[in-house]
Order: C-alpha cells, then structure tokens, then sequence
C-alpha cells in the first residue's frame, strides 16, 4: 500500500472490492498503473484514483482497457482522448462493451428526443449517463419537462442536457421537489439553479 500511496485500509478495500487483487504481487499492480498512465496519457494518480473506485481496472489488461475505450470512441464519434478522460470518472466505461455502450445511447438519444450527438455531448461531461439505460431515464423525461416549464429559460431536452448534463442522474424525488420550488417562486431560480441546488439550500426555502 505505500508503494501505491495509499493507506493499508484503503489498499484492503480495493483487494475486497476485485478479490482478484489479492493474488497480484505489488510490482504488477504498481506495473498496471503505469501502463495505464502512459496508454491514456495521464498522470498515474489519475489512474489510481479511478482504480480506486473500480478496482477491475487493475485486473484488466491495459491494452484490453485502451482497446475497449478506442472501439467505443469509435463508434460513439469521439476521440479516444475526450472518451478516456470521461471514463476516468465513472471507471466502469473501460471495462464496458463498445456495441452494447452505443445500443444504450442512441435508445437513450430516442428516449428523450435528441440526436444521439447531443446524448453522447452530455455523456462526456458527465459520463454516469453512459451507464444509465431507458429504463432508469424514461420516468424523470417527463419530470425534467416540468421542470423547463416552471422554470422557464431552457427550451429544449437537448438544451437542458447542454446546460446540465448531470440532471438525469438524480433521482426522481429530487427532480420532483426542484418543480415544486419552481413553482412557489416563480422566477425567483434559474434552471441551472435549481438542478444544482444542494438538498440543504432546497430544504430551508
């Protein structure tokens, strides 16, 4: 664990989370993360801390990893480098399968609408939503419509995910209050404002 500059603790619950961990020796895990930082051009702390929060990162292959995220990128059209940063932050795209991560986003794109480009552009901002399927957006959809309305300033569901990407990945009851205040102070919060809003500034009005 200090070789990888981690706490004990920290290292435990990474072996705990990819139980195959524990039959790597140091050097190759040490090894892993190298590879990782020099095929997606970034700093090895960035590795680890994705690593961090999906451990099967390390148990892949590097090469498999950066071979998954160039097909994807491929057939999402965008560039291996914008794909690779956005799964730095939901580690899950390296291990997911290309076909099946376009199938989820162009129904995703006609789930709500929009041209899968525009799906796709809000994904690599927040890459959540290329883990989410209809099936978890088709319900907010109509929610985050009542939202444009009572709010107003934002027109469209392409416009919504433009201006806040993450919106799709709250819940339902969140997205339900923010129409609530929306409607008792009409005027009052933006859009943006009121996606953002934390749960404490939402509860005290």
């Amino acid at each position: 664990a200090g070789v990888l500059g981690i706490e004990p603790i920290e290292f435990l619950k990474l072996c705990v989370k990819s139980s195959s961990l524990f039959n790597f020796k140091t050097e190759t895990i040490v090894q892993r993360l190298q590879d990782l930082s020099d095929v997606f051009g970034v700093p090895r702390a960035a590795v680890l801390k994705a690593a961090l929060r999906h451990p099967h990162l390390l148990v892949m292959a590097p090469d498999t990893s950066a071979r998954n995220i160039r097909s994807s990128a491929e057939l999402l059209g965008v560039s291996f480098e914008q794909l690779a940063g956005a799964a730095l932050k939901a580690p899950a795209v390296f291990a997911a399968s290309p076909s099946n991560m376009m199938l989820r986003a162009r129904q995703n794109a006609t789930c709500l609408g929009v041209p899968v480009t525009s799906f796709v552009g809000a994904a690599l901002k927040n890459p959540t939503l290329l883990s989410l399927t209809p099936h978890n957006i088709a319900p907010k959809a109509p929610v985050v419509c009542d939202l444009m309305r009572e709010a107003g300033g934002v027109r469209s569901m392409e416009e919504a995910l433009s201006k806040c990407p993450s919106i799709l990945t709250y819940s339902m009851q969140r997205l339900q209050e923010r129409v609530m205040i929306a409607r008792e102070y009409p005027g009052r919060f933006s859009f943006s404002v009121l996606v953002s809003m934390s749960a404490h500034k939402a509860a005290k009005l």
